[in-house]
């Protein structure tokens, strides 16, 4: 039975210039159903949100989504949730820690 449901994945960031491009590269090469990718950062100042706005151009699915809820991780995994618009919210980390 094919899955049908929209995915939504949160990607809490913190200063991930470094890591985000290819974290997304990898998930776009692996993702077969609908989706939305949700990029939570807490501050404007953080290395993350240019990359991400450049990537935007290419990606219509990446969403790039300002923290209400305070700084750190657990705020961001809620903003993300909040502003989700999936069935289905993955929370994954964009360090490059756990393979997509």
């Amino acid at each position: 039975m094919p899955f049908k449901q929209f995915l939504s994945i949160v990607l809490p960031v913190y200063n991930e210039s470094g890591n985000i491009h290819q974290q997304i590269e990898e998930l776009k090469k692996k993702l077969k159903y609908d989706h939305e990718i949700l990029v939570v950062y807490d501050f404007d100042e953080d290395t993350t949100v240019p990359v991400v706005k450049k990537l935007q151009k290419k990606l219509k699915t990446l969403r790039l989504i300002k923290n209400i809820f305070g700084r750190g991780v657990i705020n961001a995994v809620k903003t993300g949730f909040k502003e989700s618009r999936g069935d289905v919210i993955v929370v994954m980390p964009a360090d490059l820690a756990d393979n997509p």
